[in-house]
């Protein structure tokens, strides 16, 4: 799994605090909890309302399955050596198909 950069954990992690000290719709802002006017029964249900994940969850592969392709990648000399590799060789294929659709 991918962990976030320290900066990158400190800007967002003081963004979401910011938020829930500000805006007042948010589900953390103080005076709505004295209220009851949000619906979280539990601290952790906050991470429904105001989670940062990076795009991970709108990916349309998972962190197990992105892996296995990054290691592949790797050992196969890193995006430079393998997008050209990829490319030439679906070059190579589209033009077989092509030859033999025409024939």
């Amino acid at each position: 799994y991918e962990i976030f950069d320290q900066e990158t954990t400190n800007a967002v992690m003081t963004a979401a605090l910011i938020y829930d000290i500000k805006c007042k719709d948010s589900a953390a802002y103080p005076s709505n909890r004295e209220k009851k006017q949000t619906s979280v029964k539990n601290p952790l249900e906050l991470f429904k309302y105001n989670s940062f994940h990076g795009g991970v969850w709108r990916s349309p592969y998972t962190m197990d399955s992105l892996g296995v392709t990054s290691v592949i990648i790797y050992f196969m000399g890193g995006p430079n050596l393998f997008i050209p590799v990829t490319v030439a060789i679906t070059g190579a294929v589209t033009a077989a198909v092509a030859q033999l659709v025409v024939m």
